[in-house]
């Protein structure tokens, strides 16, 4: 089973340079040969930042937390890939 993702209770996630809820699901649901993702810490992950692209191509990082590691993760924001994001995401999907 893959994760589960929850947006924020009660207030709005951070969706920057004008993303969309759909381009979070988009990107978080991408296939894992085209997705980058990061979580720390190793043993028993809390964050969770990924890097992936929109149904429209856009290359975006959405960033995660949970309060335990086996829980849903909650979506705290995204924003467009920097330049340095976009590079490690080329070298790692290549």
């Amino acid at each position: 089973m893959g994760d589960e993702y929850r947006w924020p209770d009660g207030q709005a996630a951070d969706l920057r340079d004008g993303l969309t809820a759909k381009d979070v699901i988009d990107a978080l649901y991408a296939p894992a040969s085209l997705r980058l993702d990061n979580r720390t810490p190793a043993s028993a992950p809390t964050f969770l930042a990924v890097c992936a692209p929109t149904s429209e191509q856009r290359l975006i990082v959405v960033v995660c937390t949970r309060a335990e590691a086996d829980g849903a993760w909650t979506i705290a924001g995204a924003r467009d890939a920097g330049p340095n994001e976009r590079a490690m995401w080329r070298k790692h999907t290549s």
